[in-house]
């Protein structure tokens, strides 16, 4: 006898009990990554992170360090593409050709000053939290001392759950498999940083950010946002999800994806 599944209804589109699995990859084909530029420009245009976006009738949003990102995406069932992230690494260790290609597509990019060849000499901040005008100067000299100490920067950023599928526990699974990410291919002394805004404060403790600089915050475009920040070395994760973390990593390193029923 067959069990009947209980079908539920998202964004007029209906999908059963077993369509609920959803899967964590590193984009990597031009694609993809222009689908997710175009998700991001959409998910962002309607939200009150508009004021990220620079607006443009291409509908795309690419900036300057997707050229050093590194790229994922959350996929539901028939490879639909409902959330994404970048890891932002040191410009001097990554460029990314392909989105470049798609940024010159668009003129965003162009040989002159953003080409493999001419990249790391451009005068541009490394990472998007440094881009910030009124960027406290103690995280800058936080920042620095990291450099003098040979230590390595990774953020996380453009961190989006499309509106038909945002929730606590999508939310929790897309911050885990980006926690993974610095478990497996952030070896070393690293240091994670992300943006975050005061009210979600506590969600990204339980990872194990914590504040910089006794939550002293900055305005990010007349917004209040807080610098959190976590030294993969210095047991800021719980240990139970540091074990957790290197077992996803473990699943990663062997399948190129995690996949989980939500």
């Amino acid at each position: 006898m067959k069990t009947k599944t209980t079908p539920i209804i998202i964004s007029n589109v209906m999908i059963s009990e077993m369509n609920k699995t959803l899967t964590f990859r590193e984009i990597t084909e031009p694609d993809e990554l222009e689908k997710v530029f175009r998700f991001r420009y959409e998910e962002y245009s309607n939200s009150k992170c508009n004021v990220f976006l620079k607006q443009n009738y291409h509908k795309v949003d690419i900036d300057i360090y997707d050229l050093h990102s590194k790229h994922y995406g959350l996929f539901a069932f028939n490879n639909q593409l409902v959330g994404c992230l970048r890891v932002v690494l040191d410009r001097n260790g990554l460029y990314n050709q392909n989105v470049f290609e798609i940024g010159k597509k668009y003129d965003v990019f162009n040989d002159s000053f953003y080409s493999k060849e001419v990249f790391k000499s451009i005068n541009a901040a490394d990472f998007p939290f440094l881009s910030y005008s009124n960027l406290p100067e103690s995280m800058k000299s936080h920042y620095c001392l990291i450099k003098r100490n040979n230590e390595n920067v990774a953020e996380a950023s453009r961190l989006i759950i499309g509106k038909d599928f945002r929730g606590l526990r999508v939310s929790i699974f897309l911050v885990e498999c980006a926690m993974m990410l610095f478990t497996l291919i952030c070896l070393g002394q690293r240091h994670a940083v992300l943006d975050c805004c005061r009210e979600h404060r506590s969600f990204y403790e339980r990872f194990g950010f914590r504040p910089f600089d006794d939550g002293q915050g900055y305005k990010i475009f007349e917004r209040f946002s807080d610098i959190l920040y976590l030294h993969s070395s210095a047991f800021s994760i719980p240990i139970h999800l540091k074990l957790k973390f290197e077992q996803m990593a473990i699943e990663f390193s062997q399948t190129n994806k995690i996949s989980r029923a939500i």
